[in-house]
């Protein structure tokens, strides 16, 4: 028999603001745009209009936050598709 746990804690929205902390720690707009990301997998135009900023801003702060393994990116057709990564979640939930 195979089980998973379950995370009984609600995903944030993509409307949510990140806290205090996380600002502190990330900057504004970088730490809404992985408060956008936790909420579910978006591409980089879904992205940018969650946190109603530019797609180039958009994906600049994306590359940051994958370079510092808090999401992955994965190739979608001429999408590229964001996730959270566990060590993003780890980062929101200590903040």
């Amino acid at each position: 028999m195979l089980a998973y746990s379950i995370d009984h804690e609600a995903a944030p929205t993509a409307s949510a603001e990140p806290g205090a902390a996380l600002n502190a720690l990330l900057g504004r707009t970088r730490a809404r745009i992985l408060v956008a990301v936790a909420a579910g997998e978006c591409n980089t135009s879904q992205l940018a209009a969650r946190t109603a900023t530019a797609m180039a801003s958009a994906s600049a702060h994306a590359s940051v936050l994958r370079a510092s393994g808090l999401i992955e990116s994965a190739r979608n057709g001429k999408s590229t598709v964001h996730m959270i990564t566990p060590l993003g979640l780890a980062v929101m939930k200590a903040s």
